[in-house]
This record gives structure tokens, sequence and C-alpha cells, in this order.
């Protein structure tokens, strides 16, 4: 009798790290949803939360594209492209201005009707900040404009 004891015994500890695992795997399919709205919740309320400007994010914003207008008077859209990458590194422009700067771009290719580039420019405003209805309307816009 000890013996068949001992045989369920280590049948049930053999079978319970299954049981357990199974029970871990259910659990985690079950909580792997929350986090996932959790984590899109969290980058949503960053994103509006970037979407405010500091006063010093203003600043830097005036600054280059100030710069960026001076630059569009007598240089092609490469040119100041290049210039005004070069310049958002070397001035630590605020990433949360980085979408202003680029819809610059944007328009700025836009008006040397460089559609393609433009495009390509308002994608990454609209991923950038999404909740930012300028860049939206700009790329629809330009979209209707060239008839699509």
């Amino acid at each position: 009798m000890p013996v068949i004891q001992n045989l369920k015994c280590m049948e049930q500890t053999l079978t319970e790290p299954k049981k357990l695992k199974e029970r871990i795997v259910q659990m985690h399919e079950k909580v792997k949803p929350i986090e996932a709205e959790k984590i899109r919740q969290e980058r949503e309320q960053k994103l509006k939360k970037d979407s405010v400007e500091s006063p010093i994010s203003k600043q830097k914003y005036k600054v280059i594209s100030k710069e960026i207008k001076e630059l569009e008077k007598t240089s092609s859209f490469e040119q100041v492209m290049t210039a005004t990458m070069q310049r958002m590194v070397s001035q630590a422009v605020p990433q949360k201005i980085h979408w202003r700067v680029y819809l610059d771009l944007a328009d700025f290719a836009k008006r040397e009707t460089k559609f393609q580039e433009a495009a390509a420019l308002f994608k990454v405003v609209v991923a950038t900040q999404p909740y930012a209805y300028q860049g939206w309307l700009e790329f629809a816009k330009m979209q209707e404009e060239c008839g699509r």
C-alpha cells in the first residue's frame, strides 16, 4: 500500500507543475490585453502631454522657424532640409516641437512642388504628434490639391 501511495504522490507532483504552468499561461493570456491597453493609454497620455509646449520650447521653435524662413528665400529644399536637421541637433531642439519643424518643412516642400517629400514629411508629422490637427489638415489639403 505505501508503494501505491508513493506512486500517487509522485504522479501528483509530476502533474502539478503542468497544471500550474497551464494556469500561469492562462493568466498571462488574460493579462496581456490589459497590459497592452495600459501601455497604449500611457503612450496616448504622453503624446497629449507633449502637445503642450513650454515657453522655452515655444521660444526655440520661434528661433528655428525664423531660420527656416530665412533659408527658404535663398536656398533649395534639399539645402533647407539639411541645414534644419543640423540645427535641430546642434541647438538641442526639444522632442516636443519636432513635429512643428517637420510641418514647416513639409509646407515648404509643398510650395516647391516636391509632393513626395511633402507627403513623407506630413506622415512624420502625424506619426510624431497625432493629436495636432494642423498636420492632418495640411496633409489632407495637399492630397486634395494633388487630386487624391
